[in-house]
Protein backbone atom coordinates (compact mmCIF):
# COMPACT_ATOMS: atom_id res chain seq x y z
CA UNK A 1 0.00 0.00 0.00
CA UNK A 2 3.29 2.39 0.53
CA UNK A 3 3.95 2.03 -2.67
CA UNK A 4 0.28 3.66 -3.75
CA UNK A 5 0.58 6.04 -1.43
CA UNK A 6 3.81 7.47 -2.77
CA UNK A 7 2.71 7.08 -6.36
CA UNK A 8 0.04 9.26 -5.20
CA UNK A 9 2.25 11.55 -3.44
CA UNK A 10 5.02 12.67 -6.38
CA UNK A 11 2.00 11.90 -9.43
CA UNK A 12 -1.42 12.78 -8.23
CA UNK A 13 -0.87 14.95 -4.93
CA UNK A 14 -4.70 16.11 -5.74
CA UNK A 15 -5.31 12.18 -4.98
CA UNK A 16 -3.15 11.50 -1.63
CA UNK A 17 -6.69 11.36 0.44
CA UNK A 18 -7.38 8.52 -1.82
CA UNK A 19 -6.94 5.49 0.48
CA UNK A 20 -4.37 3.12 -1.33
CA UNK A 21 -6.16 -0.07 -0.13
CA UNK A 22 -9.41 1.36 -2.42
CA UNK A 23 -7.11 1.88 -5.52
CA UNK A 24 -5.69 -1.37 -4.95
CA UNK A 25 -8.98 -3.18 -4.43
CA UNK A 26 -10.41 -1.54 -7.47
CA UNK A 27 -7.64 -2.32 -9.28
CA UNK A 28 -7.11 -5.69 -8.32
CA UNK A 29 -10.96 -6.25 -8.92
CA UNK A 30 -10.61 -4.97 -12.33
CA UNK A 31 -8.33 -7.66 -13.45
CA UNK A 32 -10.21 -10.54 -11.64
CA UNK A 33 -13.20 -9.16 -13.90
CA UNK A 34 -10.92 -9.46 -16.92
CA UNK A 35 -9.63 -12.88 -16.26
CA UNK A 36 -6.24 -10.97 -15.40
CA UNK A 37 -3.77 -11.57 -12.69
CA UNK A 38 -4.63 -9.97 -9.64
CA UNK A 39 -1.19 -10.10 -7.55
CA UNK A 40 0.61 -7.73 -6.11
CA UNK A 41 2.83 -7.15 -9.01
CA UNK A 42 0.37 -6.76 -11.51
CA UNK A 43 -1.76 -4.30 -9.61
CA UNK A 44 1.25 -2.26 -9.15
CA UNK A 45 2.22 -1.99 -12.07
CA UNK A 46 -1.34 -1.02 -13.74
CA UNK A 47 -1.26 1.65 -10.91
CA UNK A 48 1.67 3.44 -11.67
CA UNK A 49 0.89 3.19 -15.53
CA UNK A 50 -2.33 4.65 -15.04
CA UNK A 51 -0.74 7.35 -12.47
CA UNK A 52 2.34 8.17 -14.62
CA UNK A 53 1.10 8.08 -18.01
CA UNK A 54 -3.14 7.15 -18.86
CA UNK A 55 -4.43 9.88 -16.48
CA UNK A 56 -1.70 12.51 -17.87
CA UNK A 57 -2.69 11.81 -21.37
CA UNK A 58 -6.26 11.78 -20.62
CA UNK A 59 -6.43 15.32 -19.18
CA UNK A 60 -4.18 16.57 -22.20
CA UNK A 61 -6.51 15.33 -24.55
CA UNK A 62 -9.37 16.44 -22.52
CA UNK A 63 -8.04 20.23 -22.88
CA UNK A 64 -6.84 19.84 -26.34
CA UNK A 65 -10.62 18.20 -27.76
CA UNK A 66 -12.19 21.21 -25.67
CA UNK A 67 -10.47 23.55 -27.34
CA UNK A 68 -11.40 22.10 -31.34
CA UNK A 69 -8.01 19.92 -32.04
CA UNK A 70 -8.18 17.00 -33.36
CA UNK A 71 -7.33 14.37 -30.49
CA UNK A 72 -6.87 10.54 -30.94
CA UNK A 73 -5.93 8.65 -27.68
CA UNK A 74 -4.20 5.00 -28.43
CA UNK A 75 -2.56 2.65 -26.83
CA UNK A 76 -0.18 0.30 -28.22
CA UNK A 77 -0.96 -3.47 -27.03
CA UNK A 78 1.50 -5.85 -28.50
CA UNK A 79 3.28 -7.76 -25.73
CA UNK A 80 7.04 -7.68 -25.79
CA UNK A 81 8.33 -11.46 -26.13
CA UNK A 82 9.66 -13.13 -22.47
CA UNK A 83 11.14 -12.45 -20.15
CA UNK A 84 9.35 -8.93 -21.05
CA UNK A 85 6.63 -7.79 -19.07
CA UNK A 86 3.46 -6.64 -20.39
CA UNK A 87 4.20 -3.71 -23.23
CA UNK A 88 6.46 -1.08 -21.88
CA UNK A 89 6.23 3.02 -22.10
CA UNK A 90 7.74 3.47 -25.51
CA UNK A 91 7.48 -0.06 -27.31
CA UNK A 92 5.15 1.11 -29.98
CA UNK A 93 8.51 3.02 -31.25
CA UNK A 94 9.94 0.01 -33.86
CA UNK A 95 6.26 -0.19 -34.86
CA UNK A 96 5.70 3.32 -35.65
CA UNK A 97 9.40 4.00 -37.75
CA UNK A 98 9.02 0.25 -39.45
CA UNK A 99 12.55 -0.67 -37.67
CA UNK A 100 10.56 -3.57 -35.71
CA UNK A 101 12.89 -6.12 -37.80
CA UNK A 102 15.61 -4.88 -37.18
CA UNK A 103 18.05 -6.97 -35.10
CA UNK A 104 17.75 -4.99 -32.16
CA UNK A 105 14.02 -4.80 -31.96
CA UNK A 106 13.24 -8.59 -33.49
CA UNK A 107 13.52 -10.46 -30.28
CA UNK A 108 11.75 -8.01 -28.75
CA UNK A 109 8.80 -7.61 -30.44
CA UNK A 110 8.65 -10.06 -32.89
CA UNK A 111 8.85 -9.77 -36.82
CA UNK A 112 6.72 -11.96 -38.19
CA UNK A 113 3.76 -11.34 -40.24
CA UNK A 114 1.26 -10.01 -38.20
CA UNK A 115 4.01 -7.38 -37.23
CA UNK A 116 4.25 -6.33 -40.64
CA UNK A 117 0.44 -5.39 -40.54
CA UNK A 118 0.47 -3.54 -37.51
CA UNK A 119 3.86 -1.62 -38.77
CA UNK A 120 2.02 -0.75 -42.04
CA UNK A 121 -1.02 0.39 -40.13
CA UNK A 122 0.76 2.18 -37.66
CA UNK A 123 3.03 4.07 -40.44
CA UNK A 124 -0.04 5.39 -42.56
CA UNK A 125 -1.78 6.36 -39.52
CA UNK A 126 0.78 8.60 -37.93
CA UNK A 127 1.85 10.36 -41.57
CA UNK A 128 -1.67 10.93 -42.70
CA UNK A 129 -2.18 12.44 -38.92
CA UNK A 130 0.62 14.40 -39.25
CA UNK A 131 -0.77 15.58 -43.35
CA UNK A 132 -4.45 15.94 -42.46
CA UNK A 133 -4.87 15.84 -38.58
CA UNK A 134 -6.58 12.19 -38.94
CA UNK A 135 -5.33 9.04 -38.84
CA UNK A 136 -7.32 7.21 -41.02
CA UNK A 137 -10.72 5.01 -40.67
CA UNK A 138 -11.90 3.34 -38.03
CA UNK A 139 -9.67 5.88 -35.51
CA UNK A 140 -12.33 7.04 -32.88
CA UNK A 141 -11.69 10.81 -32.28
CA UNK A 142 -11.87 12.00 -28.79
CA UNK A 143 -13.92 14.73 -27.99
CA UNK A 144 -14.98 17.10 -24.73
CA UNK A 145 -16.01 14.77 -21.94
CA UNK A 146 -15.54 11.38 -24.61
CA UNK A 147 -12.08 10.42 -24.85
CA UNK A 148 -12.40 6.51 -26.70
CA UNK A 149 -9.03 4.82 -26.53
CA UNK A 150 -7.72 3.70 -29.98
CA UNK A 151 -5.96 0.25 -29.24
CA UNK A 152 -3.65 -0.89 -31.31
CA UNK A 153 -2.75 -4.21 -31.60
CA UNK A 154 -3.35 -7.41 -29.17
CA UNK A 155 -5.24 -10.67 -29.74
CA UNK A 156 -5.71 -10.48 -33.20
CA UNK A 157 -6.23 -7.12 -34.05
CA UNK A 158 -4.95 -4.33 -35.43
CA UNK A 159 -7.34 -1.31 -34.42
CA UNK A 160 -9.93 -1.76 -31.83
CA UNK A 161 -11.87 1.15 -30.23
CA UNK A 162 -12.34 0.94 -26.37
CA UNK A 163 -14.82 3.71 -25.42
CA UNK A 164 -14.27 3.17 -21.80
CA UNK A 165 -10.75 1.48 -21.68
CA UNK A 166 -9.73 1.28 -17.77
CA UNK A 167 -12.75 3.46 -16.32
CA UNK A 168 -13.54 0.99 -13.21
CA UNK A 169 -9.52 1.51 -12.21
CA UNK A 170 -9.62 5.00 -13.20
CA UNK A 171 -12.66 5.63 -11.16
CA UNK A 172 -10.14 4.60 -7.82
CA UNK A 173 -8.00 8.07 -8.25
CA UNK A 174 -11.74 9.82 -8.87
CA UNK A 175 -11.23 10.84 -12.72
CA UNK A 176 -14.26 10.52 -14.81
Amino acid sequence: MSAIRDLAAIYRPEASATPPEAVADAYAAAKRSRGEPDGVLPVWLAAYTDIVFRLRARACAERHAAAGEPVYLYEFAHPLAPPAHGVPHTAEIPFVFGTFGAPFFASKSGAGPAEAVLSAAMLRAWARFAHDGMPGEGWARATAGVLPVNVLGGPGSVLTVEPQLRMKELAAWHVG
